[in-house]
């Protein structure tokens, strides 16, 4: 059984538990432990979420990682592919948008999985100093995005009409709906009208009732 599913609360912090328990299980050798164990595969797993999340919830028209970027448009925005600091580059409305992902652990040290999520811990302005120049340097940006499972940013001096973020509570709140977008699941389509419902007066009734009768007899 798996025991990070058993974290009570909204389907996120079980996803955030998956994330740690695929990033902490047991090495058996030196290329499980560079696999799993570094803090890049955490960060490019819940990056990867973070993709889905603008594609199929916030509905923006093109998402890339980084490294995915045309090159028409990382020249457009002074980019280049080896940039330390923007994760995700979005499209929208001939306007672009430039992300940033920063994963905490969901645990505290020596924690074990229950019914508590979260340490209560936010993202520091410092962690992203790296990100904020970068943005300053390239663009046009219509917004500086960060997105995180941490519970909030703490802000130094007055916060910019672009600088916008996605934190835990937001992604404790994606319904069911959300989860199934971003998972590709789209349900079936019905094609077929449904067939209509017959109302039959009294009188129609009783004799469809005798006409029954009569072709038992």
């Amino acid at each position: 059984m798996i025991q990070e599913m058993l974290v009570e609360g909204p389907t996120f912090n079980k996803f955030a538990m998956l994330i740690h328990r695929y990033t902490t299980q047991q090495a058996h050798s030196i290329q499980e432990i560079r696999k799993f164990h570094t803090t890049k595969t955490k960060g490019d797993l819940f990056e990867s979420f973070c993709c889905l999340y603008l594609k199929h919830v916030s509905k923006y028209e093109k998402v890339w990682l980084l490294k995915e970027v045309p090159e028409e448009v990382r020249t457009k925005l002074q980019l280049k592919s080896h940039d330390m600091g923007i994760d995700i580059v979005v499209e929208n409305k001939q306007e672009y948008f430039a992300v940033q992902c920063k994963w905490k652990s969901p645990l505290a040290k020596g924690q074990i999985p229950g019914t508590k999520y979260l340490k209560k811990e936010k993202v520091n302005w410092g962690e992203l100093a790296t990100f904020l120049v970068l943005c300053e340097r390239t663009g046009p940006w219509k917004q500086y995005l960060v997105m995180t499972n941490a519970e909030g940013i703490r802000r130094e001096g007055r916060k910019s009409p672009k600088d916008k973020s996605i934190c835990l509570k937001t992604f404790q709140n994606l319904k069911v709906e959300d989860w199934y977008s971003m998972s590709g699941y789209t349900g079936q389509i019905l094609t077929e009208e449904p067939e209509k419902k017959v109302v039959l007066s009294v009188e129609e009734m009783r004799q469809k009732r005798l006409d029954f009768l009569n072709s038992t007899n």
